[in-house]
């Protein structure tokens, strides 16, 4: 490797680390291909901007502090109850009630692959460009 895709390598290593601190995600090694489209994302906050409040829209006006890490919980499990339940330290029928409450607002985008991977990509993002405030 020349020194450019070095520098890069430690660059992309140093986001990943930065990032997977922030998210809370397992490591201590984190994986750049899993992390770096927030890098793109973040190159650009006016955009990225946008598009969290494009994203979260639906929950505009909900204010509830269990919102964001339950959503963001659940949507990463794959809607496994219990283990978003054993995540954030509550009885699974709090998750239950939790996500009742969100069945308005988000109709059926909580289920909808494409849609719920927004939400869990707007989430996140907005977590990092609060980190980097």
């Amino acid at each position: 490797a020349n020194a450019v895709q070095t520098r890069q390598s430690y660059i992309e290593a140093t986001e990943a680390l930065s990032y997977g601190n922030v998210l809370g995600i397992e490591g201590p090694v984190y994986d750049f291909v899993a992390l770096g489209p927030y890098s793109l994302l973040l190159s650009q906050p006016e955009r990225a901007a946008r598009f969290i409040d494009s994203a979260l829209a639906p929950l505009q006006g909900m204010r509830a502090a269990w919102l964001e890490p339950t959503l963001e919980a659940y949507i990463a499990r794959q809607g496994r109850i219990k283990e978003t339940a054993l995540a954030l330290q509550v009885h699974p029928n709090t998750v239950k009630y939790r996500l009742a409450q969100l069945r308005g607002p988000l109709r059926h985008s909580i289920h909808d692959p494409n849609l719920s991977a927004q939400l869990l990509i707007a989430l996140r993002l907005r977590r990092l460009l609060e980190a980097a405030g």
